[in-house]
């Protein structure tokens, strides 16, 4: 009987660590982009971040994955609804065929001071034209976002740190 507590209480340890600290990770790290994080960013993702920092930037995720799926406006337009996270909205004047969107956003990590910190997000994305056919694509991107609060108290991404 000793033995099958034992047992499962290492499991439950093992199962508590993995989710909390999933090294896995790392595996989706190239070695170019090994090279292009230091070792401090790296680590980031090693630790998945308390479940009130993950609450603190739901609206951070649910305003880039309206960004993801955003195809319906110009350049300038993006820039002043989305800010930093812009860059993943198809914008008209630069796809211009794009009709859709399809993505995958998942948040892998979060570290916040008072008033900073950093998400690690990994994501997938491509635009889709009226034939159904790709006009462009991302996929499996590690991506790296600097948080900071406003005088509102708000989070909101001021710098993406993204492999080329």
């Amino acid at each position: 009987m000793k033995k099958k507590v034992g047992f499962f209480s290492a499991l439950v340890l093992l199962i508590i660590l993995v989710i909390n600290f999933p090294v896995y990770r790392l595996l989706a790290f190239p070695d170019y982009m090994q090279n292009f994080y230091n070792n401090e960013q790296i680590k980031q993702v090693m630790y998945i971040g308390t479940p009130w920092d993950r609450a603190a930037v739901r609206e951070v995720m649910d305003l880039a994955k309206e960004a993801f799926s955003d195809c319906s406006h110009s350049e300038d337009e993006n820039d002043k609804k989305y800010g930093e996270l812009s860059m993943y909205a198809s914008s008209t004047d630069i796809y211009p065929e794009t009709v859709k969107t399809k993505y995958s956003l998942k948040l892998w990590s979060v570290h916040l001071d008072d008033n900073e910190g950093y998400i690690w997000v990994y994501y997938s994305q491509k635009g889709i034209n009226s034939d159904g056919e790709t006009d462009y694509g991302s996929w499996r991107v590690p991506s790296l976002w600097k948080v900071e609060k406003d005088a509102k108290g708000i989070w909101a991404v001021t710098e993406i740190i993204e492999h080329p």
